[in-house]
């Protein structure tokens, strides 16, 4: 971010996460380097588009 504190990732950024694996809905993203805060990538995409897709057998 422009005052130097850690921020979420941008859409694109997300997208290319959420596309590596079945699995990137688990990947800790760091908020706050102060408190060290955390969320899980899929809680920044929830609905994501490609659920349907990996769930395909």
């Amino acid at each position: 971010m422009p005052d130097g504190k850690a921020g979420p990732p941008c859409g694109a950024c997300r997208e290319f996460m959420m596309q590596l694996d079945k699995d990137s809905k688990n990947i800790d993203v760091l908020m706050d380097y102060d408190t060290l805060e955390t969320v899980k990538l899929g809680d920044l995409c929830p609905n994501w588009w490609t659920d349907s897709y990996f769930n395909q057998t």
